[in-house]
């Protein structure tokens, strides 16, 4: 277990060097099986050297990671990275309980090819492009935090399937909750207000379940 007496432990930017097979620079990288060890602590990203695709954690090839809540209660995760905070890929595994992902250049929660994201209490908001991406995978968000992103709060395509807890916000974001391409979403009572252009928008055979939502004050 990852533990720091620090309540935010700073990841130089300009450390990674090591390019993975998708072009990413990871902090953490899983591959092939991997278990990672548990993170208990805070992680930000600085903005030392060149920004390029430099993530907080990535996982492939079946692998595996928890982050959990520390000593003292606080929440977890990796913020700020410059292209995703969490990227889950190839049947990989992620379980979060109050992981922050938020400040992502690009998007904060990305699994795809299979994978699973669960997280209770999670927050990626303020992120480049999207809270969370759900491609071709499953997540399941018992409440969270997903709102304030430039483009989307939660995203799922490509047959993904998302489960959305009915605390959860996806508000001031380009769209709260989109889903495409056979994707579908389950979030009854979503929060989806301020959204710039739709609260919940389902196109191309994607299908959204968001009885009892809020989505005032859209577009």
């Amino acid at each position: 277990t990852i533990t720091a007496e620090d309540s935010l432990v700073t990841i130089v930017r300009s450390a990674l060097t090591v390019t993975d097979w998708g072009g990413t620079q990871p902090a953490f990288y899983g591959h092939e099986g991997a278990v990672m060890p548990v993170i208990a602590c805070k992680f930000s990203m600085d903005k030392s050297g060149t920004a390029a695709k430099q993530s907080g954690m990535l996982l492939d090839g079946g692998s595996s990671a928890v982050f959990a809540r520390g000593t003292a209660l606080a929440r977890n995760g990796i913020i700020n990275a410059t292209y995703r905070g969490l990227n889950i890929h190839d049947g990989s595994r992620a379980t979060f309980v109050f992981g922050d992902f938020s400040g992502a250049g690009a998007v904060g929660i990305r699994a795809a090819n299979a994978s699973l994201a669960e997280g209770s209490y999670a927050k990626a908001t303020g992120c480049g492009e999207a809270g969370a991406s759900i491609g071709g995978a499953h997540a399941n968000f018992d409440a969270g935090d997903f709102s304030n992103n430039l483009a989307i709060g939660i995203r799922a395509a490509g047959g993904a399937t998302v489960s959305v807890g009915a605390v959860a916000k996806v508000s001031g974001s380009g769209i709260g909750l989109y889903a495409t391409d056979a994707a579908t979403i389950s979030a009854p009572g979503i929060i989806a207000t301020r959204c710039v252009d739709y609260g919940v928008q389902a196109i191309h055979g994607g299908s959204v379940d968001a009885h009892n939502a809020n989505v005032s004050n859209a577009g």
